[in-house]
């Protein structure tokens, strides 16, 4: 009699449990956000600056993003996602249960996070609609609301959604902004080695990054690689192509503002016309009537003046002392790469994942048929450039210094 009431109580403790979990289930699935619909997807987009000709000159943004429609957005370019984020993306209905349990398992036994579970659709919802803290209250509302994103939206939607919003590191956001990023490039313009180095990035921006950590990038291009030729959607050849192709990735994302108070003070005129939030969020395209060569012109006769007026001032010292040979050379150098910077911002990541290497010093200079150097300054230093530089001799009977800088000498 006593081990029934035992029983009595554990399975009125079990209803009891299943109605408190059901309850709060339907409490949380009350209180989530509202479906958005493709229609009312309206993200943070960066306003660009041109000049009359059409040339950029300057852009507005929050985050940079240009939205692109889904059809406009290479086949390929999506099944690369697809394989790197959520390859069983058309069969489930916003949540993958079975790598969920698998990630539990393998995140349990490692004693730490290294799997994760998120589907596209998690990850849209979690993105677009959620927070980012990290709660069970947070997962479990991610999963309802994933659920109902399946029932309301199309696949197609959502990967739309998931496309044009997700970051890529380098402040850039959705796929056609990390394409312009990394590569210069439109999405149209874009190889398969490319596509699935992109598609690789959004878990670890920072980590899987080209231009600042190409082997991890590489590897991480490998993975989607085979992802993609193990669910056939390339073929033995493209995966050949793709694992062999030198890519080129930039490293200087800015462009040098050639009218940066121009800019600003039309920022300042603006505000008033359309306001802060169409101006830094709404995408614009502004046309000015900056003459984009006179700007130039006017630009490079500002230093000619500037230099000029320096020099009527007399010599005011040195900007540092440097005596040690190592730390000259570590000057040196960097002073070098910011010089090929401003003129070749751009590294190979080739099929090793290693850079290419630079070229040998002696490769900038410029040399006749036989092989001679014609000129001490390497092309990479264009003409009325100024020059960090290490004086390494003085001769005050001859009025002359001895100079050494980047990869060059000379007599001032």
């Amino acid at each position: 009699m006593k081990f029934a009431r035992i029983i009595a109580v554990l399975i009125a403790l079990a209803f009891l449990g299943i109605a408190g979990t059901a309850a709060a289930l339907v409490g949380m699935s009350s209180s989530l956000p509202q479906i958005i619909k493709v229609e009312d997807y309206k993200p943070l987009l960066v306003t660009d600056v041109f000049a009359r000709d059409g040339r950029k000159i300057g852009e507005y943004a929050i985050e940079k993003r240009t939205l692109v429609p889904f059809d406009k957005i290479p086949v390929k370019l999506v099944d690369s996602f697809i394989a790197a984020e959520d390859d069983t993306f058309y069969e489930h209905g916003g949540v993958n249960y079975v790598a969920m349990l698998r990630a539990f398992v393998v995140n349990i036994a490692s004693g730490k996070k290294k799997q994760g579970a998120s589907t596209i659709t998690q990850q849209v919802a979690k993105t677009l609609l959620l927070s980012s803290e990290k709660t069970y209250t947070r997962k479990i509302k991610e999963i309802l609301l994933s659920q109902r994103m399946e029932e309301n939206l199309s696949k197609q939607d959502i990967l739309y959604l998931y496309l044009n919003q997700i970051y890529f590191g380098e402040g850039a956001y959705g796929v056609a902004a990390a394409a312009d990023t990394y590569f210069r490039k439109t999405l149209d313009k874009l190889t398969i080695g490319e596509m699935a180095l992109l598609a690789g990035l959004p878990q670890a921006p920072s980590n899987y990054s080209p231009s600042d950590h190409p082997q991890e990038a590489k590897g991480r291009q490998k993975y989607v690689l085979s992802r993609m030729h193990s669910t056939g959607k390339i073929t033995e050849a493209e995966l050949k192509t793709a694992l062999e192709e030198p890519i080129t990735v930039f490293y200087s994302r800015e462009d040098r503002p050639i009218a940066p108070y121009f800019v600003e003070t039309l920022r300042q005129m603006l505000v008033g016309v359309v306001g802060e939030k169409a101006l830094w969020e709404g995408g614009l395209k502004i046309y000015t009537s900056i003459d984009y060569d006179a700007q130039v012109a006017a630009n490079e006769s500002v230093q000619v003046g500037l230099k000029q007026l320096d020099k009527r001032q007399g010599y005011r010292g040195a900007a540092k002392n440097i005596v040690d040979p190592a730390e000259q050379t570590k000057f040196l150098l960097q002073s070098r790469k910011r010089l090929m910077a401003g003129v070749a911002p751009s590294r190979i990541i080739m099929p090793d994942g290693n850079f290419q290497p630079e070229k040998d010093l002696t490769a900038y200079h410029k040399k006749d048929a036989a092989g001679r150097i014609l000129t001490n300054i390497p092309e990479y230093i264009p003409k009325g450039t100024t020059i960090d530089a290490i004086v390494t001799k003085v001769d005050d009977g001859a009025g002359l210094a001895e100079v050494t800088f980047a990869d060059g000498q000379g007599l001032l």
